[in-house]
């Protein structure tokens, strides 16, 4: 509303759920979601659609179905455009053990390429 109070409902439910009542992966999917959504208003909006997503440790506080459903959605997504995932989660890594990577370290305070 214009108060910026949220009511989240689902389609086949009259209950709402209240978002800060929500688990930190229930809220990073949603977060998630919401994102999308507006991503895919704006492409409508301005008649130009960005090929490139960044997504910064998307799984955190996710379980296993989680990082399945944020695997499909990263597939999905890469479909059309070149998606970047930072993460530390490996099982997140795991699923997308197909895809390109590139390691960074820290040296000295900056982050490099890992060669090794």
């Amino acid at each position: 509303d214009n108060e910026f109070n949220e009511q989240i409902q689902k389609a086949t439910d009259s209950v709402p759920i209240i978002y800060d009542l929500l688990s930190n992966g229930q809220k990073r999917r949603i977060n998630l979601a919401v994102s999308q959504a507006f991503a895919h208003v704006r492409e409508l909006n301005s008649g130009s659609t960005p090929n490139i997503v960044f997504l910064d440790e998307i799984s955190i506080n996710m379980d296993s179905q989680g990082n399945n459903a944020i695997y499909k959605l990263i597939k999905n997504i890469a479909k059309n455009k070149q998606v970047f995932v930072t993460t530390h989660d490996q099982e997140l890594l795991q699923l997308l053990g197909d895809s390109s990577q590139l390691k960074l370290k820290m040296e000295n305070g900056i982050s490099c390429i890992d060669n090794g």
